[in-house]
């Protein structure tokens, strides 16, 4: 059956059940993880007597017929109980450390430290232990599909810390208590978000995040400004001198006023 990356989880779980079940059935030894070393045929290194082995069968048994003898009501330990689910739960747990952008350009060895803590608090509900060399194998093909991953451009090497310099850069960060004091304080005064931003020092962005306001702040100020925009058109004034004494852009202005004379025309 395939275990590897990218195998589908279902069969995996099945698998993991059928094995349980037949483990806890027939008191089989849990140490066996599925995997036959050697055929019971070969008798280059024991005498012939030694093995009794009974081929009824030609094919192997598909995980949907074995899965007929599980009793209905059977459920699988939480806990690892043979092989495929010690392997499975393992890998799992394992995974949620090596998941971690901090951890994705881990050493083989720091892998098999993980693993091997894993290994051991398994040791007191299963009551063996893999080891490290016998962990070696499935943690060296963890790892190297990893550095596949980052020598792709998959993941991206680095990230904790390309994340890290984006955060500094930010709006919510690029702002120290001082200058957001000085925004609000210019906002009380009914000062406009641009020249607030101005008189603080920073980004007309970051000002918008910290003090934007509530949207009745921002049509209480359309109309403060408009009324002050009509008030100097109606003296005559250019739209470019409108603009400098309303503290906002002259084509904000011209809207100001296309804006009034539709609701003029409309009433």
């Amino acid at each position: 059956m395939f275990t590897g990356a990218g195998a589908s989880p279902k069969p995996i779980r099945l698998a993991k059940r059928i094995e349980s079940w037949l483990v806890h059935t027939t008191k089989a030894d849990p140490r066996y993880a599925g995997v036959l070393t050697h055929s019971p045929k070969r008798t280059s290194h024991a005498p012939a007597r030694d093995w009794r082995a009974e081929c009824p069968r030609k094919k192997p048994y598909t995980l949907a017929e074995l899965r007929r003898c599980v009793d209905e009501g059977y459920r699988t330990p939480r806990r690892p109980h043979g092989g495929i689910s010690r392997r499975y739960n393992l890998l799992r747990e394992l995974g949620k450390w090596y998941g971690q952008p901090a951890n994705w350009e881990a050493s083989i060895e720091a892998l098999l430290d993980v693993a091997e803590a894993i290994d051991a608090d398994y040791e007191a509900e299963t009551g063996y232990r893999e080891g490290r060399e016998g962990l070696r194998p499935s943690i060296e093909g963890v790892w190297r599909h990893q550095q596949a991953r980052l020598d792709d451009g998959e993941q991206q090497r680095g990230f904790a810390a390309i994340q890290s310099a984006r955060a500094r850069k930010s709006p919510h960060n690029a702002i120290n208590s001082k200058q957001l004091d000085l925004l609000r304080r210019q906002r009380a005064k009914e000062c406009t978000l641009k020249a607030a931003a101005d008189t603080a020092g920073v980004s007309l962005r970051t000002a918008s995040t910290k003090v934007g306001g509530t949207r009745a702040e921002g049509d209480r100020r359309r109309r403060k400004r408009r009324e002050l925009v009509a008030m100097l058109h109606g003296q005559g004034k250019s739209l470019r001198e409108i603009a400098v004494q309303a503290e906002c852009g002259k084509n904000t202005v011209q809207r100001d006023l296309q804006a009034m004379d539709a609701e003029q025309v409309s009433q």
